[in-house]
């Protein structure tokens, strides 16, 4: 800050301006000598040099700029001369990035001891392998293969990691596994994982999958029914993905096909027995051989019967005697027919009841279009609503009752689509038709007007 002189027109000459200099410098030394001594040296004569008075200066922003273009650069440091990483100044008995052998020794927080000689290094629990443990004591007093890839700050204890020694074993092994196998090539895997659609077998550091419908001829419900994790089994090689890393395997492959000759085997009319192994709601599945199944639809359980559930006619299991219907080795399906064992009633009923025959029956069921009449030899037949009474009919009720005992004319029968049309009103007379009157016309008491008149004469 600069102060304004209070008497400008009294200014100072340079011997004046001399001698005050002088005067600030001898009290300079004044006071240089006034303050303790740390040494017994005299003190030297101090030169007195007299400074003009500098004026103050306003600091701009060009000369900020030219200040700092004029600044010396600061000096380069080479990449030799850098601070080193904290991380690879600490060093230990190991490389990092050595794989070493050693044993699992202990359980610490977080993780595992593991003994390397007799030094003790720290395995993390999420370095145990490739995939998550839940258990991770199941590794003590193991011999492990390990890679050293830290050390612990402060105690310098080596950090080792066994996943990443598991997984570069996974990837050469998969790709040594990739480059032996081939489409069609037999092997033998261990099962170790069984899931709903199927089984994983491990090859020799891959797996690959059985789906369930590649691991037999015959239909499977669970992959339990067929392996176990633990067996050892032979599959073939079905297909290969390499960018993916997936194999498809078939153990159904390794055996002959059964539908090789079903066709002379199981020849349509013939007659077989066969075991129930699934039920659904459009038929049962049975067994013919090994591998092969067929089916019985709802409709070939009986010929009068009217099948709502199946489970009320069949169970897993049972054994029963079919007849074969279609044999389709191509397709890989065999129809199957339990009512064609027995005789075909509606045919027997058709060469013993004749058209316009009488025959008695028990209503058995009111529709909305008729009535439905059991008849012998569990065959069951239809009144149509307008062969119940001669005069209109609003319900079948209003004429019959479920239950009631009544005698019907039978009016056709049809064995091919399992029908017999009957008639109720066709057992009594019809009744007579009303007698017509004949209307006499009417005379008319005026001619007609208008027009051309009849009485004319032309």
């Amino acid at each position: 800050m600069i102060e304004e002189n209070p008497n400008p027109t009294s200014e100072k000459g340079p011997s004046e301006e001399m001698s005050a200099a002088v005067e600030s410098a001898e009290d300079v030394s004044t006071t240089t000598d006034s303050a303790p001594a740390t040494d017994a040296a005299p003190a030297e004569p101090v030169a007195v040099t007299a400074v003009a008075p500098e004026t103050p200066s306003v600091e701009t922003p060009e000369s900020a700029n030219a200040d700092a273009s004029s600044a010396p650069p600061p000096p380069e440091v080479s990449s030799d001369e850098k601070p080193a990483d904290k991380k690879t100044e600490i060093s230990g008995p190991f490389a990092i990035g050595e794989v070493v052998d050693g044993s699992v020794v202990g359980m610490i927080p977080g993780g595992l001891e593991v003994g390397i000689g007799e030094i003790r290094g720290f395995m993390p629990a999420s370095q145990v392998d490739s995939h998550r443990l839940k258990d991770i004591s199941v590794l003590l007093g193991e011999k492990i293969r390990c890679e050293v890839y830290d050390y612990d700050r402060k105690t310098g204890q080596p950090i080792v990691s066994r996943r990443k020694v598991v997984e570069r074993d996974a990837v050469q092994a998969r790709d040594r596994v990739f480059t032996e196998l081939s489409p069609g090539k037999r092997v033998k895997g261990k099962v170790t994982n069984l899931t709903e659609y199927g089984a994983f077998v491990d090859l020799g550091g891959i797996h690959g999958l059985v789906h369930v419908s590649d691991m037999r001829w015959g239909p499977v419900d669970k992959p339990g029914d067929v392996v176990s994790v633990g067996d050892e089994i032979e599959v073939q090689v079905l297909k290969l993905n390499r960018e993916r890393g997936r194999i498809s395997l078939g153990i159904k492959q390794t055996m002959p096909d059964p539908w090789t000759d079903v066709e002379p085997k199981y020849p349509a009319g013939s007659k077989q027995k066969v075991r129930i192994t699934k039920l659904a709601e459009y038929g049962a599945f049975a067994e013919l051989s090994e591998g092969v199944t067929g089916l019985i639809p709802m409709s070939e359980l009986s010929w009068t019967q009217r099948v709502a559930k199946i489970e009320d006619h069949l169970e897993v299991g049972q054994e029963i005697e079919v007849a074969v219907l279609k044999t389709d080795a191509k397709r890989r399906r065999i129809s199957l027919s339990i009512r064609q064992m027995t005789e075909n009633p509606w045919e027997a009923f058709s060469s013993k009841h004749e058209p316009n025959s009488l025959i008695s029956g028990k209503v058995s069921k009111l529709l909305d279009f008729g009535a439905l009449v059991a008849l012998p030899d569990g065959i069951e037949g239809m009144v149509h609503i307008s062969e119940l009474a001669y005069e209109r009919v609003g319900t079948p009720g209003d004429v019959v009752q479920v239950g009631q005992e009544i005698e019907v004319k039978i009016l056709g029968v049809d064995p091919g689509k399992h029908k017999v049309s009957l008639s109720l009103k066709a057992t009594k007379e019809a009744p007579a038709a009303p007698v017509e009157q004949v209307r006499k016309p009417k005379k008319r008491k005026k001619p007609l007007r208008g027009g051309l008149a009849s009485h004319f004469e032309w």
